[in-house]
């Protein structure tokens, strides 16, 4: 029985009979083979909780004694240290994607955790960048400031591509725009300008016409 045990191979229960220290044996090894038996019965409850994403499971280490009760609790602790950063990931994409930006994370974590929190980070600021540019330009319009353009520079990938498309658009609204108050201006003061030849699109061709 031990010998099959050592190799990983859980026999079944010893049923026969036996006196005195035998006995004693026996009650010994059926104990090693219940222990095994519910180690791997709380192996398979964490192994199919984490497949099918159940990340509050545990093993229960208060079935175990001694050293094994240190290895199921183990177990245990390991998974907690994978699902908190996790969670913590889950979390912060969650309110990114709605618009919500959360703070910087700030707590020490190690390894492959820490290029997670960095990513996450980056993230951050990546978003507050853009949002701290379209608040500016928004300001800026209202105060027309209309030559007041944001750094697509600062920006990388597809955020830069939406700064700078930002841009284009403040350009094609107000290239017309900055047109007609010149012209408005030269015809207020008797210098009638020649006709426009550019070429608009949509309201922009009204306006121009």
């Amino acid at each position: 029985y031990v010998d099959k045990v050592s190799k990983g191979i859980i026999p079944p229960v010893i049923t026969a009979e036996y006196k005195g220290q035998y006995n004693v044996i026996k009650t010994n090894l059926n104990n090693v083979v219940k222990m095994m038996s519910d180690l791997l019965t709380q192996t398979d409850i964490i192994i199919k909780a984490a497949a099918e994403g159940e990340l509050k499971k545990r093993a229960d280490a208060d079935k175990f004694v001694g050293g094994w009760n240190q290895l199921v609790k183990g177990v245990n602790d390991t998974i907690t240290n994978i699902v908190n950063p996790l969670n913590v990931t889950a979390t912060y994409v969650d309110r990114i994607s709605k618009g919500d930006i959360p703070p910087k994370i700030t707590d020490q974590y190690s390894g492959d955790y820490n290029i997670i929190k960095n990513n996450l980070n980056a993230c951050i600021d990546a978003v507050n960048f853009m949002v701290a540019d379209a608040a500016m330009l928004s300001k800026a319009a209202v105060d027309g400031k209309l030559a007041t353009r944001a750094d697509a520079s600062r920006h990388q990938g597809d955020f830069r591509k939406i700064v700078a498309g930002v841009n284009d658009t403040l350009d094609a609204v107000i290239g017309p725009l900055n047109v007609a108050a010149k012209y408005v201006d030269e015809i207020s003061k008797g210098a009638i300008p020649a006709k426009i030849t550019d070429t608009y699109n949509g309201d922009f061709n009204t306006l121009k016409n």
